[in-house]
């Protein structure tokens, strides 16, 4: 403001997404030596994933895509994909990728 020399805030518009992803891949499998076998553990979640989702709960892990970059947060063995991480939209490592949430065009505030 030219008048009180108080600075307003430049407004942006972000494209901003949340990729919700489930928590195990189907593809995940416990092995259980006691019984000489492997379990499909992952098969098994999903199929109960898939029966909370429709009654609107579930388990989940999201990633939040800003302008094309996904963040996300989470423990991986891949290395330097622990803790807060970036990735493909959509592909992010060790999750099976369920849906999207488009919140359209934000505007954000840069201080």
């Amino acid at each position: 403001d030219p008048m009180t020399g108080e600075e307003f805030p430049v407004l942006q518009t972000n494209e901003v997404k949340i990729h919700v992803y489930d928590l195990l891949t189907q593809d995940c499998m416990v092995e259980m030596p006691y019984l000489n076998c492997n379990f499909p553990i992952g098969r098994c979640f999903k199929a109960v994933n898939d029966g909370c989702n429709y009654l609107g709960t579930g388990a989940y892990h999201v990633g939040v895509e800003v302008n094309g970059v996904e963040y996300a947060y989470g423990g991986n063995n891949i290395q330097g994909m622990s803790g807060i991480f970036t990735c493909i939209p959509k592909e992010s490592p060790g999750y099976d990728y369920r849906d999207t949430i488009d919140l359209g065009k934000l505007h954000t505030t840069k201080r």
